[in-house]
């Protein structure tokens, strides 16, 4: 996932707790309020009733957004190697590491011998965003951190990198 979608989910979820604390917060301040002036006898008033509602519409709101946030990221994670391929013709390799079945990670070279590591390559795009691919221990050997060359990418799956070797990158 691209850095700014991920800044945004993460703003979403933030946003969507805080409106469901706040939710409870002000049902709770309005119901509690509309049942002490029920036990006095003097009836409910306007304002303890329309706390208990913002809280019932803030809650509630908040649960829509975490749910539409939730399933947004799903829908993304399922289809994060369909789409277009790209080429990047000026793609900066940042960081590649590789993960293994517990979510260990693996840098060094005698760590990449285990069958089941899935690795990834970290870049910065020529329009300046940063995306993560998942590519295959071929592709990965390619990447080395700090190179630039050109990226060959679907989705969030790197297909192939081909450094650029004792020259300029090409300009167009």
């Amino acid at each position: 996932m691209r850095e700014r979608v991920e800044s945004a989910f993460a703003s979403m979820i933030i946003t969507s707790c805080a409106l469901i604390v706040v939710g409870i917060l002000g049902m709770m301040l309005g119901m509690g309020g509309g049942s002490m002036q029920l036990i006095r006898q003097h009836g409910v008033s306007g304002i303890s009733a329309w706390m208990a509602v913002a809280g019932a519409v803030l809650l509630f709101g908040g649960l829509g957004l975490l749910t539409f946030t939730m399933v947004s990221a799903a829908a993304i994670g399922t289809s994060e190697k369909r789409g277009i391929r790209k080429v990047e013709p000026r793609a900066k390799v940042l960081a590649r590491y590789a993960t293994n079945r517990q979510g260990e990670t693996a840098v060094l070279d005698w760590d990449l011998v285990d069958p089941d590591l899935r690795f990834y390559v970290r870049m910065e795009l020529s329009d300046g965003n940063k995306a993560e691919f998942q590519c295959v221990r071929e592709v990965f050997d390619q990447c080395g951190e700090g190179m630039r060359g050109e990226a060959q990418y679907q989705g969030r799956w790197l297909g192939a990198f081909r450094p650029y070797i004792g020259g300029q990158p090409p300009t167009s």
